[in-house]
């Protein structure tokens, strides 16, 4: 699979920003407005993720005048990791083929009124729980796998902006055993009707 463009970019510090950004994939702590890759997160780090974004405080916003439901979708690709085995790098990223996990996927969610986003993601990450907060014009989303659920499961985050009446941004995920780590773009907009 080709490598997406501008994922090789140089930080001057020794490391290519695909692996700072691993990190923060696999510690879910790019949600909430964390931004250090070398933050950890203890054990069950999609809880952690989860209480970064809840416990955001949203400000007011358009949307939250009322509860307004969303349909979006989502389009991810294996995500290239630039890493040497002194830095942290596993021979599972070398055998991975990129196809489970890439491909695209569906969002239902609903904002209210003080900017909790509750909802629901299916596709080529498996079913999600979504839950979040809107941040001014900024969807700070994380994705959970539904519980009960059999096979590899991914949990992921999605930093979304406001455009026009919807949203687009990124999704970051990985695999509960972080061998298998995923990119994509994401896009949502208001639903028609009710």
């Amino acid at each position: 699979m080709r490598e997406p463009s501008g994922s090789r970019l140089a930080t001057g510090r020794g490391t290519s920003v695909p692996a700072q950004v691993l990190a923060s994939v696999l510690a879910l702590a790019v949600a909430g407005g964390c931004k250090r890759a070398s933050e950890s997160a203890p054990e069950g780090g999609v809880a952690t993720a989860f209480t970064s974004v809840a416990a955001a405080r949203p400000a007011p916003s358009a949307f939250a005048a009322a509860r307004t439901a969303f349909a979006g979708t989502y389009l991810t690709e294996r995500f290239v990791i630039e890493m040497t085995p002194e830095q942290g790098r596993i021979p599972a990223w070398d055998r991975e083929d990129g196809k489970e996990g890439s491909g695209p996927g569906t969002l239902a969610i609903t904002l209210d009124e003080r900017g909790t986003v509750r909802g629901t993601a299916a596709g080529a990450l498996g079913e999600q729980t979504v839950n979040g907060v809107l941040d001014r014009d900024t969807l700070r989303l994380t994705l959970a796998p539904v519980a009960g659920r059999s096979g590899r499961v991914f949990s992921g985050v999605i930093i979304a902006e406001r455009e026009g009446n919807g949203y687009a941004g990124t999704l970051r995920a990985s695999s509960g055993d972080s061998t298998l780590v995923r990119q994509g773009t994401v896009s949502v907009s208001p639903r028609n009707g009710p």
